[in-house]
């Protein structure tokens, strides 16, 4: 009986964690011990439960493991929720009333989107609850230069939502930065309101506003030549050097992202040189001080790779998980505590054959409802 009751531990030990136990099977597994056994058991299980639910508590829901926003905006939008610990996918919502826009960014539960047509406005909306929020008009400058929303923030003072946009000033030479205030319904100009640069990147030809930034220590940082730097209570603009000195000299790289893990900012890496995904880690915010903590080899990955590396992104960056979406290949989980990858498997879509080009402009992934202040 001792045996019996070791493996009905074991067994329901794994059920708890991934959430899939069943209350009534409890019942008729500790009916079927005696007495003693059964009082020894019902103890372990009120143990484990409780750790559980201890730790989905401390973690934010679901073990930690990150929700994640899949987005599709041919005509119009179309948003579901994958969530990474069942390896589930809610059902498509459709916003067919946003007709012709494009992603820009989350928020806690939030997404921002923007019609391409003019004049453009922006939509607030909660794919988990399917409410629009809030529908916001870009503003028209007197000199008619376009704005461009660079970030989608949580004020840690004010504790309301903000959208920062960017845009060429009259002279055509330094750039000019308004922000939208939710609790006021106002735009205005940030503290400092010009400065030499805006957050973008190159896409095939096309520039595009990098619009979703790190958001670590009340500060939004975006990955340009070297790293843009935006202060939410200051409102102030500044520019930081990448982690290691090779960075800026501009050599060949498959991708570069900025995250935030453990509220830590980090800096992902595919170099042409290495193939492999080198991850920084800034240890010291003040000093600026980083220190490379990882190393992804894709020795899994079957050849030919190098063709393939360009199509990587990462999504979210949680304990010691790393996902990854791999264009015409899927998401991936890396643990890095054991060395394993696994992929995560979703629903198949007519956009997952899309070519390079289309990519994060028609349909893409982000993380989601993850925190976002700092």
């Amino acid at each position: 009986m001792g045996v019996q009751c070791y493996v009905w531990i074991v067994h329901l030990f794994k059920q708890i964690l991934i959430g899939d136990y069943d209350g009534n099977a409890v019942k008729n597994t500790l009916s079927r011990l005696s007495a003693q056994v059964a009082l020894r058991c019902r103890k372990v299980f009120k143990m484990l439960l409780s750790s559980s639910s201890q730790s989905t508590s401390d973690q934010g829901g679901d073990r930690g493991r990150p929700l994640i926003l899949r987005y599709f905006l041919d005509l119009y939008p179309r948003l579901s929720i994958i969530n990474v610990e069942s390896g589930t996918e809610s059902k498509p919502w459709e916003l067919k009333a946003l007709k012709f826009t494009e992603f820009i960014a989350c928020c806690d539960e939030l997404v921002l989107l923007q019609s391409i047509l003019s004049p453009k406005t922006c939509s607030v909306v909660n794919p988990r609850s399917k409410q629009k929020v809030k529908t916001i008009h870009i503003p028209t400058l007197s000199h008619g230069n376009c704005c461009f929303p660079c970030g989608f923030f949580f004020h840690p003072l004010a504790k309301e939502y903000r959208i920062l946009v960017g845009c060429l000033d009259s002279a055509q030479v330094m750039f000019e930065y308004y922000l939208y205030l939710f609790g006021a319904n106002m735009w205005r100009r940030t503290s400092t309101p010009y400065f030499d640069r805006i957050p973008k990147y190159n896409w095939s030809n096309f520039v595009v506003i990098n619009s979703s930034p790190a958001i670590v220590n009340g500060r939004l940082h975006w990955l340009v030549s070297e790293i843009m730097v935006f202060d939410m209570v200051s409102e102030e603009f500044c520019v930081k050097p990448l982690c290691f000195g090779e960075c800026n000299i501009g050599g060949a790289f498959y991708m570069r992202e900025l995250l935030v893990k453990d509220d830590s900012l980090c800096f992902c890496n595919i170099s042409h040189e290495e193939r492999s995904l080198d991850i920084w880690f800034l240890e010291d915010y003040g000093n600026w001080h980083w220190n490379k903590k990882y190393v992804i080899k894709f020795d899994w990955y079957p050849p030919p790779l190098y063709t393939e590396l360009m199509g990587i992104s990462v999504l979210s960056f949680q304990k010691d998980e790393l996902v990854l979406f791999w264009r015409s290949m899927g998401i991936y989980s890396c643990n890095l505590a054991f060395n394993t990858v696994t992929n995560i498997h979703l629903r198949k879509s007519e956009y997952d054959a899309r070519g390079f080009d289309n990519w994060r402009m028609l349909y893409g992934f982000a993380a989601y409802n993850g925190r976002t202040s700092g």
